[in-house]
């Protein structure tokens, strides 16, 4: 199963994450169980973090001409681990309609995870974290995603209908595989 988180940075995806990982975390209602043991029936579970490959890759936080590199390394760790049958999330931002067609494009059943932390906790949390290159990066953000909670009248709708209206569309133009003979 494909999970992906939906925050703004500094809103406490990562954190959320790591407890999936290591707990019986019902992430959908983050509530924990007990520490989470696989059985012999369950899937492994990993994240896939494009802040890790960033840092792996080239040192730093985000560099715009290295994001296909990294969106492109995120996509066969994504593919190699559904293969292998692990379940995954993607710890990501994932504000904008282009990356959430992105996760659907690995499994078109996959679900998000919306970390709702303000702009204002995340901007405090930067500073805290002698982050505060990340207030304006946290104020763009918080504004894409309000952009995607809009109709196309503009009118206010909440993220699980943006996110369904996506995927419908999404589905609708996607292009059939091609059969391999």
């Amino acid at each position: 199963m494909l999970y992906y988180t939906i925050g703004l940075p500094r809103s406490g995806k990562s954190t959320l994450c790591d407890k999936w990982v290591n707990y019986d975390l019902d992430i959908f209602n983050n509530k924990f169980c007990s520490r989470y043991k696989p059985s012999s029936t369950s899937k492994p579970r990993t994240i896939v973090c494009s802040d890790d490959i960033r840092i792996v890759l080239h040192g730093h936080r985000y560099i715009t001409q290295a994001e296909e590199t990294v969106h492109s390394i995120q996509g066969i760790m994504i593919r190699t681990l559904l293969n292998r049958g692990f379940d995954i999330v993607v710890d990501g931002t994932n504000t904008t309609k282009n990356s959430i067609r992105r996760m659907l494009g690995f499994d078109k059943n996959a679900k998000h995870v919306y970390i709702n932390t303000s702009a204002e906790e995340c901007q405090k949390r930067a500073i805290e974290n002698n982050q505060p290159d990340l207030c304006d990066v946290i104020n763009k953000m918080g504004l894409s995603l309000q952009e995607l909670c809009k109709d196309p009248y503009g009118n206010k709708i909440s993220l699980e209908f943006a996110i369904e209206d996506i995927k419908t569309v999404f589905l609708a133009y996607k292009k059939p595989e091609k059969m391999v003979e």
